[in-house]
């Protein structure tokens, strides 16, 4: 009887001692849990805040280049029309509209600053057979066009006096074409719109847009490329290249590899670079909140080609890009003929989007969502108009927080 109770009462202390440590597990799994749960709530605190900031700053941006706008209308209504002006025949496009046209000389040129108010602006190298030259067209009013030298630097200005609305779109359509060789630097500012960027070499060339779309296609040199808000693709460049964007996807498509820091800064987006094969790049990605994928091998540092991608709120992939696809010809890619901006149903959808993705942002900035609540609904309003990037397959790749 004694054995019996002896035994009853180990049973009774080993029992005790196990609640006893499951209590203590239980309490450090709880002390973990919270801990993780209030660095998840300041890290994703700070990234709104951040979001706010930028936000506002976005804000400002966009009263200063309306306020800009509106004296510069001011100031140029009293100047005089630009030569060789009429109505826009078949020589460079059928579309109606009021153009102005200039040649241009670029003996001796070695910068070229382009800087447009609003609308869709095209900066080429010439086809077999073109001259240098500035076409310009708006659908109610002919637009200003400025074309100056300062020693070897050409500054080229295109102005409309009437008929552009900021928020409606309508601007002037510009193409510049320029010679086939390379310049020092080349820099170009569009205040809202599209800006597209073809077969143009320059040690230094520099693109900012304020609000609107740039692609760079067949350019080479160091490539700098800066977006408030709008989404960026960069195909097919041979050189070093960065790209900064506030609100929007951006894809760099890297045909040549440099020796150096290959950049992508987006704040609210997705961001996606692709390599060529079989190149010695370090490799770091991060993103506040989103994934980062690397699906292309990272070379031990230090690397004489390294690759930085970053995103506060969205995907990162690095990828190697798709040797069987090819670089798109020149003659392909010069098919693009000015045109007058009217506003249709694209225009009025994407106005729309516009709108919606810009209440998202004011909703994050007020509070009233979370962080990864705004990337997602922004995710969902941009839907298929966003720039082509190839979609993650079901194969895990590389994962790095």
């Amino acid at each position: 009887m004694a054995d019996g109770r002896d035994d009853i009462h180990a049973a009774l202390e080993e029992a005790d001692r196990l609640r006893r440590q499951a209590k203590l597990e239980a309490d450090h799994v709880r002390r973990e849990a919270k801990a993780e749960a209030d660095r998840l709530r300041r890290e994703a605190k700070a990234e709104a805040d951040r979001m706010r900031d930028d936000a506002r700053r976005g804000r400002d941006e966009a009263r200063r280049l309306r306020d800009q706008v509106r004296e510069e209308s001011r100031r140029e209504a009293h100047r005089s029309r630009g030569p060789q002006v009429g109505r826009f025949g078949s020589n460079e496009d059928d579309a109606e509209g009021v153009r102005t046209e200039q040649a241009l000389s670029l003996e001796g040129i070695r910068q070229v600053q382009v800087d447009q108010t609003a609308g869709k602006l095209t900066i080429r190298a010439c086809k077999e057979g073109e001259a240098p030259g500035v076409v310009s067209i708006g659908n109610k009013s002919t637009p200003e066009v400025d074309v100056h030298r300062s020693g070897d630097r050409l500054v080229i200005e295109v102005r409309l006096t009437k008929g552009w609305l900021f928020r409606r779109r309508q601007g002037a359509s510009t193409i510049i074409r320029l010679g086939e060789g390379s310049f020092e630097q080349v820099r170009i500012d569009n205040g809202y719109g599209e800006t597209e960027v073809q077969g143009i070499s320059a040690a230094d060339l520099r693109v900012h847009v304020g609000a609107g779309t740039v692609q760079c296609l067949l350019t080479s040199g160091s490539l700098d490329v800066s977006v408030g808000a709008g989404k960026v693709s960069v195909l097919s460049h041979s050189g070093l290249a960065r790209c900064d964007s506030g609100t929007g996807d951006v894809l760099m498509d890297i045909a040549e590899l440099a020796a150096g820091e290959y950049k992508v800064d987006v704040g609210l987006g997705r961001a996606e670079v692709r390599l060529p094969a079989g190149g010695e790049v370090t490799i770091k990605a991060s993103s506040g909140i989103g994934k980062s994928r690397v699906e292309y091998p990272s070379a031990p540092e230090p690397a004489m080609t390294s690759v930085r991608v970053t995103s506060g709120i969205g995907e990162c992939i690095v990828k190697a890009r798709d040797a069987g696809a090819g670089a798109p010809s020149r003659s392909a890619a010069f098919t693009a003929q000015p045109k007058p901006q009217r506003p249709g149903r694209a225009a009025a959808a994407s106005r729309r989007r516009e709108g919606e993705e810009m209440r998202v942002l004011q909703m994050l900035e007020q509070g009233k969502i979370t962080p990864q609540d705004a990337a997602d609904l922004i995710a969902a309003l941009q839907g298929s108009s966003a720039p082509i990037f190839d979609e993650p397959d079901d194969e895990p790749g590389v994962y790095q927080s």
